[in-house]
Order: structure tokens, then sequence, then C-alpha cells
């Protein structure tokens, strides 16, 4: 006997490529971020036989296809040499289509990873915002698919036939198409979606949030499907007979269509299983058609999820909710929130988590965080060791009010390690300080006089004290000054000029 032993070798990738739109240079090779390439699509054709690109957050106004071994990784700041350094969903890398196409196209039969990004503006045939076509592998993670469309099916995402993979810890939400607003599942697909949120998607005929045709395989866990329409019927969801189609563990709540605005099954005997799911006033009905009323075993319910605010699209579930280890949000000792301004809207006593937030500017023992977007700020009191422009990777606290203003006492955070953020300030006259308390500024006048922690900065009638420890200016020059204001008059300057 003649025994061959046969080895297949792994294609030769290289480790990372970077992309950065605001790369210095001097050359632009993908090698470093300093040289990062400007663009998603230089850096994946210069990795045609595959191969991993790491992304800076930022926008980038392109639209991409990826081909075999791909895979593209975003929400980086631009120092991190290990992808666990990131701190998904904090800071977004964007993906603009800007309704000239599809976001993101998976070619036939590839294997590809999409991780980090908000993806939105596409507009396609099928899948506006991400196509994954036939025989494909793809597994979306840690994404936001939003305000895509599609003229036929999947407004956001389109899982075409006999394709696989999964989708996790995503979020697709105010995307539309005819059939599957949200999402479409097609005949034999395979996709496992796993914590995800499928919210206020619009279908002009059937499923709002998720179109299952014939023989879909779809299976969907801890997902949360809410506030989404059909102008037909299903609003949460269509199946289509064959499958099987399946919900375990998901919240369906407020979703709404003339016939049936929870799940409808269409075509004959419907295989739509729901396992520990919660159905809550959706409109004319939680599940009609072909589905027949699960029997009590399947430890379905009919309660109110209680989510914290969802008029503000927070949908994770107060704490004293009935459907823990339900949906896409788990309940914990605090509340998860992705928006300071969220944390500010909670009662006093809240115990909250926040995630990638920068410092601004800080005082004494008291340090606000910013938005990168700079949407909002929050006092911070009783956390040490950092500076503006620190990254907090989390920070968890208890809110509470203080002179009609809301802050969190810290009880822990973690400070992400050789990362500065530097947000950028926005202009300011000092007489307008007040409204930008916390906020990295810039602002303007001159200085009137010398005090033993800085100087005086007066603008008219105004005037605040400008804590700086280097050189002080001479009374009566002209200054321009970067920092943050804390309130009582006290600005604490980073820079002046």
């Amino acid at each position: 006997m003649i025994c061959c032993s046969i080895f297949l070798a792994s294609p030769a990738f290289p480790a990372v490529v970077y992309v950065d739109s605001r790369a210095t240079g001097p050359i632009y090779d993908g090698s470093s971020w300093q040289n990062a390439y400007k663009t998603i699509t230089a850096a994946l054709n210069s990795i045609s036989t595959g191969g991993s690109v790491w992304v800076r957050e930022g926008t980038y106004p392109e639209r991409i296809t990826l081909t075999s071994y791909q895979n593209v990784y975003g929400g980086f700041l631009g120092y991190e040499t290990s992808i666990d350094q990131r701190i998904p969903g904090a800071f977004q890398t964007v993906i603009d289509a800007r309704k000239a196409g599809r976001c993101i196209d998976v070619s036939t039969g590839a294997w590809a990873i999409i991780d980090g990004f908000t993806i939105k503006n596409g507009r396609a045939d099928k899948g506006g915002g991400i196509r994954c076509c036939i025989n494909s592998n793809v597994k979306i993670r840690n994404c936001r698919i939003e305000n895509c469309e599609a003229t036929q099916l999947g407004g956001g995402v389109y899982h075409d036939k006999y394709s696989t993979g999964e989708m996790t810890d995503s979020t697709i939400t105010g995307c539309s198409a005819p059939n599957g607003g949200g999402l479409v599942v097609e005949y034999h697909a395979y996709p496992v979606h796993q914590r995800c949120e499928i919210s206020r998607n619009w279908a002009s005929t059937s499923g709002g949030g998720l179109y299952c045709p014939f023989h879909s395989e779809a299976r969907m866990e801890n997902c949360t499907f809410v506030y989404n329409t059909a102008a037909t019927n299903g609003g949460a969801a269509y199946t289509y007979r064959g499958g099987p189609v399946a919900f375990d563990h998901c919240i369906l709540a407020y979703n709404s269509a003339p016939d049936t605005g929870g799940v409808y099954g269409d075509g004959g005997s419907s295989t739509t299983t729901f396992v520990f799911c919660d159905f809550y006033a959706n409109e004319n009905g939680d599940w009609g058609g072909a589905i027949e009323a699960m029997p009590a075993d399947y430890a379905n319910t009919f309660v109110d999820p209680m989510f914290l605010m969802p008029e503000r699209d927070v949908f994770c579930l107060s704490s004293d909710s009935c459907c823990s280890g339900m949906g896409a949000y788990s309940i914990g000792p605090s509340y998860q929130l992705r928006k300071i301004g969220d944390a500010k809207m909670l009662p006093p006593g809240s115990a909250v988590t926040l995630t990638g937030k920068v410092i601004s500017c800080s005082d004494g023992d008291m340090v606000w965080i910013e938005e990168t977007d700079r949407s909002a700020t929050i006092p911070i009191s009783g956390i040490t060791g950092c500076s503006p422009a620190s990254v907090l990777i989390s920070i968890t606290g208890t809110s509470t009010g203080a002179d009609g203003m809301t802050v969190l006492q810290a009880s822990s955070w973690t400070l992400a390690s050789g990362a500065d953020y530097e947000l950028e300030p926005f202009g300011t006259c000092i007489s307008r300080l007040d409204s930008a308390s916390g906020f990295r500024v810039k602002t303007w006048g001159r200085v009137t006089g010398i005090d033993s922690d800085g100087f005086t900065l007066s603008d008219a009638d105004y005037s605040v004290n400008v804590i700086w420890p280097g050189e002080q200016p001479q009374v009566g020059s002209f200054l321009v000054v970067t920092g943050g204001y804390t309130g009582l008059r006290r600005f604490q300057a980073t820079k002046i000029e």
C-alpha cells in the first residue's frame, strides 16, 4: 500500500492593512497608521487574494466589494497594535454610500468579516446596506445599518440563496423595501442572528423587520423587533411556508401592519417556531396566517417588556422588566447606554455604564466626558488618573443631581492605555460659555488681569478666569484660548495662541 499525504496551505495574507482618511504620509501604502491608505477601496485592492483591513474612525463616502478572505474592521483610533484594543461601537467608522448604490457587496462564494461599522444611506435592488451573495459566508459583527433602502428586497441586509454566516450585536434601523424593510433571508439561506436590534424599519408590502420567502432557514436568537411597520402584513416579520424560521428568546413589541403586526405566516402550513419569546402591543395580532398559537410549554409571554426609554430609541430593559434573558439587551447591575444624553435623562440614583467616551476637561476632583460628535457632555466625580484627551474604555457610576445638573458619581472606570483623542473644539464667545459647560471649546478676548493661577480674559462686558500653568501673557494682549469651561467663570486652558 502506498500512502500519500496532501497538505493544503492557507493563502499567505498580509497581517493587516491600515486605512485612515486623515493619514499624514509621506507615503500611503497601508503599512502603518501613519502611511495608511486613505480609502477602504484602495486597501481592498491591495489585498485582492485576502487579508484584514483596519479602518480608523471617521466617515468614508464610498461603496465597497468584498471577495474571499477579505475582512474589514472599523472603530480604531489610530494607535492600536491589536484588534482587542478597539472599543466596539464607541468610535464610529461610517461607510456612507450617499444613495449612490449599495454600501457593501460580498461576492458570490466569498468568506468575509464585517466588524465595527456604521453603514448608512445605501440604495440598491436587493440589500441597500449589505448584500451577502449566493453561497457566501459572512460574519457581521458590532455594526449599525441605518437609513438604507432597496427597490425589491432587504432594505438593510439581504442574505442571498444558500448563504451562511452570522450577524451578532448589531442594529438595523430606519431601513425600507417593498419586502423586508430591515432584512431578507432567502431560499435555503442559513444565517444566525444573535443579540440584534431590528427597529423602525418599513416595508411597503410585507415584513417590516424581516422577510423570509419559501424554505428560508432564518434563525433569530435574543433579538428585539420593535416599531417595525408593513403596509400589508407581518409588521415584525413575514414567513412563507417551509423553513423552519425560528425565534428564540426574542422580543416583538409595538410592530404594526393591517394584517398581523407581529409575525405573519403565508402559503400553507408554516413551520415558524417561537420559544421563550415575548409579544406585546403588536397591531392586529401577534401572529397570523398559517402560524398557529404556540402551546403553553413553549414559554412565550405577552407582557410589557418595559424598555428603558423607547421614545429615545433606547430598547434596553428596565431593571424590573419581566423579560430578563429575552431580547438583544441583558439586564445587569447598571444600564448599558450608548449616549451621554440618555444617561442624563435618567432619574437620580440610576446606575449607568458608558463606553468609549473622551475626557474633554477637568477641574480639581471633577472631570467632564464628551461624545466624539460633540452632542453631549456630563461631569464625573470620583475619577482620578486622567487628563483631557484621555479615552475611557468604560465608566460605571450613579447619577446624582447637583444644582440642576446631572453628575455621575464614578464607582469604577477603565482608561485606554496609550490612546489620546483630541476632540475638535468649537468656537464660542465668552458671553455664551455657560451654555458650553464641559465641552472642549475655543474662545477669545483681551487679557485684563493676571491671577495667581492664570489670567482674566474679557470680551466686552463678560470675563472668565483662565486657568493656565504656563508663562503668563501680557495685560492688554488679545488671545485665543482652547480648553474647557467648567462653570463658575473658570476656563481650564490647554492651549493659548
